[in-house]
């Protein structure tokens, strides 16, 4: 019997051709197949689906009844109930302009931003505020009054301040004058005045006389608590003076 080394060489010679053929047109595969290969990091649904939450996200501030201010967000697909004389509506959190809750939470008033406003019971027990420490669910019988931010506004303060700044005042239908983001007050002889919180001013003339201005929200009006040198309280409205033409 003649043993043939090359007929028995060529047999696992082929098959280990074969083996790499086979490897090399899997990768092939993987790389024109979407779904085994990976996608770039601007692809990923998870960053997408974050992206859009914080795009719809509202940033509101929570006033509670000790007067303490959280500032945070809400998810902008966040609803509640509100029933009122007539009518059931379920009210979008991004349609809404501000909240102010009745002292026994009872009734609110809900502003909406199309200058809307509904008065009745509202079906809110918690509100899902996330904070920079995290989600914080702040139960309904401790808050006074919910803000709604205008976009791009971060906080109450930075809102408020917005809205001061620049806008004609008339005190107790006298002087009018305005505050200005430098620390000025022209059209009027204050010594000197500081924002103390949103929607609240304290200032001093010169003679004396000093006070706290307490802002209502919708930064029409404000309450004037002035007190003289002999201590004597002399309570003043401010106005806001509309576009003169």
């Amino acid at each position: 019997m003649i043993f043939s080394r090359e007929k028995h060489m060529k047999k696992p010679l082929l098959n280990a051709i074969l083996l790499v053929l086979l490897w090399a047109a899997n990768c092939m595969a993987q790389q024109t197949d979407p779904s085994q290969s990976k996608p770039d990091a601007g692809s990923v649904p998870a960053a997408a689906g974050k992206s859009s939450e914080d795009k719809t996200a509202q940033h509101v501030t929570v006033e509670l009844k000790d007067g303490s201010l959280l500032e945070g967000e809400l998810p902008g697909d966040f609803s509640f109930p509100v029933q009122a004389p007539g009518m059931k509506a379920e009210v979008a959190i991004k349609s809404v302009a501000s909240i102010t809750f009745s002292d026994d939470h009872a009734t609110a008033v809900v502003n909406m931003q199309n200058g809307d406003r509904i008065s009745g019971t509202p079906g809110i027990k918690s509100v899902p505020l996330k904070m920079v420490i995290g989600a914080v669910p702040v139960e309904a019988l401790y808050i006074k009054s919910i803000s709604i931010l205008s976009p791009g506004i971060t906080s109450l303060r930075e809102e408020f301040e917005q809205q001061l700044y620049g806008v004609k005042w008339t005190w107790n239908g006298a002087w009018k004058f305005t505050f200005e983001k430098d620390g000025t007050h022209p059209g009027i002889g204050f010594a000197e005045w500081r924002i103390v919180k949103p929607y609240v001013i304290e200032y001093s003339f010169a003679d004396g006389n000093h006070g706290t201005i307490v802002f209502k929200q919708n930064m029409q009006r404000a309450a004037i608590n002035e007190i003289n040198p002999q201590g004597e309280k002399n309570p003043i409205t401010l106005y806001r003076v509309e576009d003169e033409n």
